[in-house]
């Protein structure tokens, strides 16, 4: 039964992806008559990553070819694959043909010569030696280029795992696989004039191309339909400037200030109500429902009460930067030994919209500490607080700025998270300072500062995220779609009903000729 589900769910994406639907035969003919391109004999090209979020593909069209006409390059679209590119063609039809639309023709996937074979399988050698626990993973380096946090997060996010074991054939080949990503796009950078990269993320294994590029001085962009990022340094991956939302927010007059923390204050307010997707456009499920009146979540005690908000197993450990732990398989054991150590009452609970997988890695891990309890995915935000939790830990979650509103004192595993520039959290910056928080919560302290809060909530969500770069209003385009509706081809339809394309034009032909880190409403910066 499910082998049938798989192959159902595999002929789906197929039909989405092969056949062309008349809202992506609009976008397509819309491309041709908007985008005339005089460079594509020329030699130097702009390399953009064959992507198939709709959304993404919209700001692609643009992005690329205002980019082509400034550098004077031909476009040239690319995958990580290293299947026959007509296997691409084939897989994703629907998509190769609005690529075509604007202009992008040629096609280069990631197939290695025999030569670069075996370049790759000797520096395998030398870096497979060099590997004697996970934590040598992300130091991981080729030609000094650090490589190994790209490495470790592809090979979660891919392989579909909690952790990695070094001693795994399925490590060793995942090893050899992004080193053979690396030797192959730095051969092609060296050999052929790249003019610039557009990517959808500088992250995974796509960072590996990003390091690359970087290093030999080719701008790396980031466009999607409500930001623009350019990138120029190898640790630089496309996020806002978390360390700098006081400074910024300070610079605001009296009357913005006021208005952006009663926007903040509405939009938690609903949040907490139990809409659902509120600033979070991916969230199919609300975290904050109507308690249940006769069913109690939490020991009704004296106990310290702490709640574990866990992070997905394979996205992202390294999101904001490396924190305390190689991943978070480490970070929840790291905790199951520390709640052996205490009297409190231990509780763990995954996002609603937790992905398949998480549950059952969870109830294996808890098999072994017995001190923490596993509550539904679907348990209420509200009833956990109305019932007395005290501390709530995370790596990054957005539990940091939720729970504090709430009385509840929250403790990242770490200090590279978007409330970092805030006190409003606890951001050890040490494992032991960290260990030492867990082991004397009693003696730990809300720092709470409501306004401080809503600061975060405005500069994050609103100042940095909500641009209205593509749309005459992306609040307005997340409201009238649906989370799968946001990402396919209505975009397009959107985009064509609700835009003024002459407008978009100038403010990324603005932001390339300034040169700034990220695109803004209020101007880049």
């Amino acid at each position: 039964m499910k082998i049938f589900y798989q192959i159902i769910f595999l002929f789906k994406t197929i039909k989405n992806d092969f056949f062309v639907d008349s809202l992506s035969k609009n976008f397509i003919n819309y491309c041709k008559q908007k985008w005339k391109n005089n460079y594509r004999n020329k030699r130097k090209e702009i390399l953009i990553e064959l992507y198939s979020v709709d959304q993404t593909v919209l700001a692609f069209s643009f992005f690329a070819n205002i980019l082509a006409n400034k550098l004077e390059s031909k476009l040239i679209s690319f995958s990580l694959s290293e299947r026959h590119p007509a296997l691409i063609y084939f897989r994703y039809r629907r998509l190769v043909k609005i690529y075509k639309s604007f202009n992008t023709d040629a096609h280069i996937n990631t197939i290695l010569d025999s030569s670069q074979v075996t370049c790759a399988e000797k520096i395998y050698e030398i870096i497979k030696l060099n590997v004697k626990a996970k934590k040598n993973i992300n130091k991981i380096s080729i030609n000094g280029d650090v490589i190994g946090n790209e490495i470790y997060e592809a090979f979660l996010r891919e392989c579909r795992l909690p952790t990695i074991d070094i001693t795994s054939k399925k490590f060793s080949d995942f090893l050899l696989k992004c080193i053979k990503t690396y030797v192959f796009w730095n051969d092609y950078f060296l050999k052929n004039q790249v003019s610039a990269v557009v990517l959808s993320h500088g992250i995974y294994r796509f960072g590996i191309i990003r390091i690359i590029a970087c290093k030999y001085g080719v701008p790396v962009y980031l466009p999607t339909v409500r930001s623009l990022y350019y990138l120029k340094k190898a640790n630089e991956t496309g996020l806002p400037m978390f360390n700098r939302y006081p400074a910024l927010f300070k610079k605001l007059t009296i009357k913005e200030k006021i208005e952006a923390i009663d926007w903040a204050k509405k939009r938690l307010a609903l949040r907490f109500s139990g809409v659902i997707g509120v600033d979070m456009s991916y969230s199919e499920k609300s975290a904050f429902l109507i308690p249940q009146a006769n069913k109690l979540l939490l020991k009704k005690n004296n106990r310290i009460k702490v709640l574990i908000a866990t992070h997905c197993f394979f996205d992202n450990p390294y999101a904001y930067g490396n924190n305390l732990f190689t991943d978070f398989f480490e970070w929840l054991t790291f905790l199951g030994e520390i709640s052996e150590k205490t009297n409190y009452d231990w509780y763990l609970k995954t996002h609603p919209d937790v992905l398949p997988g998480n549950n059952d890695i969870l109830r294996t891990l808890l098999m072994k500490y017995k001190k923490i309890k596993m509550l539904p995915s679907e348990s209420s935000h509200l009833q956990i607080i109305k019932e007395g939790i005290n501390f709530v830990l995370t790596t990054y979650g957005s539990v940091g700025h939720e729970f504090p509103l709430h009385d509840v004192i929250v403790i990242n595993a770490g200090d590279k998270n978007p409330h970092r520039a805030y006190n409003f959290n606890i951001h050890p910056k040490t494992l032991s300072e960290y260990r030492e928080y867990l082991l004397n919560l009693e003696l730990v302290k809300l720092n709470k500062n409501s306004n401080k809060i809503y600061e975060f909530y405005f500069m994050h969500h609103k100042y940095f995220s909500n641009q209205n770069l593509f749309f005459d209003s992306f609040e307005a385009f997340l409201e009238k779609y649906s989370v799968k509706k946001q990402n396919s081809s209505f975009a397009y339809e959107y985009f064509l009903n609700n835009s003024d394309d002459t407008h978009v034009s100038k403010k990324i032909s603005d932001f390339i000729d300034s040169r700034r880190y990220c695109y803004l409403d209020r101007g880049s910066i």
